[in-house]
């Protein structure tokens, strides 16, 4: 394995019980390269945070709302995604693939909701998840006037080749986490044993499609 690799990998295996928002950047980090949304300049890889944030509400639409977990009031994405719950008739029988097409319907609406998510991880999560102990590990450089995170292109390809293990590893990690914060517990359980119709468990659980 890559030291690149290994450094991605300790970052997350040292991930504080008390927040979640490392493990769903990385994840949303891991989404935008799945999805190839991001820009290769020279030896580069650049990736804007505005599509890093929409996949950051996913996770929390889907935890929040779906499945009912909440890791506190005092997350800032938790109070957006509650303001968003009354714009939204019925919303507690949508997965946000069908919240994401009534957004696009209010571009304003989801234009300011992602700007202020923006504010708030650039305040914290993005330059905070590269720290370890009194250590800065670079993974990436992050660029906060430009709104962007930048990769070298080999370490990109990295975490291609090793996509599965990282990913399986931040959502047993991230699922862990929420628990402790749930009051009813087993909140892997009630993933898996949610009888929501609207949302693909196994997937979530798997590969965090949903």
């Amino acid at each position: 394995m890559k030291k690149y690799v290994e450094d991605f990998v300790r970052v997350i295996n040292h991930i504080n019980n008390n927040n979640t928002y490392k493990a769903a950047w990385a994840l949303s980090i891991i989404d935008c390269i799945e999805g190839k949304e991001y820009e290769e300049i020279d030896d580069s890889v650049v990736i804007e945070e505005y599509f890093i944030v929409k996949h950051l509400l996913k996770y929390y639409w889907n935890l929040n709302v779906i499945f009912d977990i909440h890791q506190g009031g005092f997350l800032v994405i938790e109070k957006m995604i509650e303001e968003l719950k009354g714009d939204i008739v019925k919303h507690q029988e949508l997965s946000f693939k069908q919240v994401d097409h009534y957004l696009k319907q209010h571009q304003i609406t989801y234009e300011r909701l992602i700007s202020k998510i923006i504010q708030t991880v650039n305040q914290n999560v993005a330059y905070r998840f590269l720290n370890l102990y009194k250590e800065k590990v670079p993974l990436y450089k992050f660029d906060s006037e430009k709104k962007v995170i930048v990769f070298h292109k080999e370490d990109i390809q990295a975490l291609k080749e090793h996509k599965g293990l990282i990913k399986n590893l931040l959502i047993y990690k991230w699922a862990k986490y929420l628990e402790h914060f749930n009051e009813d517990g087993k909140m892997i359980h009630k993933l898996l044993s949610s009888r929501k119709q609207t949302v693909k468990k196994q997937e979530w659980v798997i590969d965090a499609s949903v």
